[in-house]
C-alpha cells in the first residue's frame, strides 16, 4: 500500500467502525476493541481516496543500479604511411638528357627528359647511371646529369672522368695542311686546329665541336652524318682541354672563337 500524507476513508466489509476523536471503536469477529484511528490497518479489499497534489511516487522498483563502468575504445590502427615515390630531375647545360634501354652510350635512346620538366620515378643506381621508370618501362640516364631537385635552371655536370670528346674533321701531321684545309671549308664547318700527341708524334685536328660526354660527341655526329651524309668523323677524347693553334677566318672577316666545351 503506498503511503501518503491524506486522511483514508475506510469501507471495511462485516465490520462496524465507529470513529470518535482519536480513536475507533469496531467490531470483530463478535468482539468489541479500540484502536487509534491513525494506526487504523484495513483488509486487502479496502479503498483508498487520496487527495490530489499530496503524494510522494517512490522510485521505480523494477529500476536496476548500474555499476559505473568506463567505456574503453580501442586506439584506431593508424594508416600506415604511403611509400613515398623518389623522384629525379635532368640537370644539362643543353637542357634536356638523353633517356636510354640499357645502362650504356651506344644502347637505344628512348627519349629525353627535359631541364625544368617533370621528374620521373627512381628505381637504382648501377654504376655511372640511374635507373628510372620512363613511360611505363626501365630505362636509364647517365647518373651525372641526374639531380634530385627540379632545377630548372640548366646546370652543367661535369662529367665523372673529367674528359673532354672533340669532334674532328680532319687530321694532319703539317699544322700548315690542317690550316689550308680549314680555310677551305664551308663557313658553318670553319673550325679551330688544336695540336695534339699521339704514340710520341705531334697530330693537328680540325675539330668542329667539343663536349663534356662522349654521348653529346656521338649525337652531333649522328646530327652532321644525317645531314651531310656520313662522313668520315671521329671522337678525340682528351684528358683536359686542348691546346688551340690555329683560328680561322669567317666569311665575314671574324675570327672563329676556338672552342669551348658544351
Amino acid at each position: 500500500m503506498r503511503k501518503t500524507t491524506t486522511w483514508m476513508v475506510a469501507l471495511a466489509i462485516g465490520a462496524m467502525l465507529t470513529i470518535g476523536c482519536d480513536r475507533s471503536k469496531i467490531n470483530q469477529e463478535g468482539m468489541q476493541t479500540y484502536v487509534d484511528s491513525v494506526y487504523e490497518t484495513f483488509p486487502s479489499d479496502t479503498v483508498e481516496a487520496e487527495l490530489p497534489g499530496d503524494s510522494i511516487t517512490p522510485p521505480d522498483s523494477t529500476a536496476t543500479a548500474k555499476a559505473d563502468t568506463v567505456a574503453v575504445t580501442a586506439p584506431a590502427q593508424e594508416a600506415a604511411e604511403p611509400a613515398v615515390t623518389k623522384k629525379v630531375y635532368a640537370k644539362s647545360e643543353d637542357g634536356y638528357v638523353n633517356v636510354r634501354s640499357k645502362p650504356s652510350a651506344q644502347s637505344e635512346k628512348l627519349g629525353q627528359l627535359t631541364v625544368g620538366g617533370p621528374g620521373v620515378k627512381y628505381l637504382a643506381t648501377e654504376g655511372d647511371w640511374t635507373k628510372i621508370e620512363y613511360k611505363g618501362r626501365e630505362a636509364y640516364m647517365k647518373s651525372c646529369y641526374v639531380s634530385n631537385d627540379n632545377v630548372v635552371a640548366a646546370a652543367k655536370a661535369k662529367p665523372a672522368d673529367g674528359k673532354l670528346y672533340y669532334v674532328v674533321i680532319a687530321s694532319f701531321s703539317e699544322l700548315e695542311g690542317a690550316k689550308k684545309t680549314t680555310d677551305k671549308l664551308p663557313a658553318e664547318f670553319k673550325s679551330p686546329v688544336y695540336k695534339s700527341q699521339k704514340d710520341g708524334k705531334t697530330m693537328y685536328r680540325i675539330c668542329e665541336s667539343c663536349y663534356d660526354t662522349k654521348e653529346k660527341a656521338q649525337a652531333r655526329i649522328n646530327q652532321l652524318n644525317k645531314r651531310f651524309g656520313n662522313s668520315d668523323l671521329w671522337i678525340w677524347e682528351v684528358d683536359s682541354k686542348a691546346s688551340c693553334v690555329y683560328t680561322p677566318t669567317a666569311s665575314d672577316g671574324k675570327k672563329v672563337s676556338p672552342l669551348t666545351p658544351r
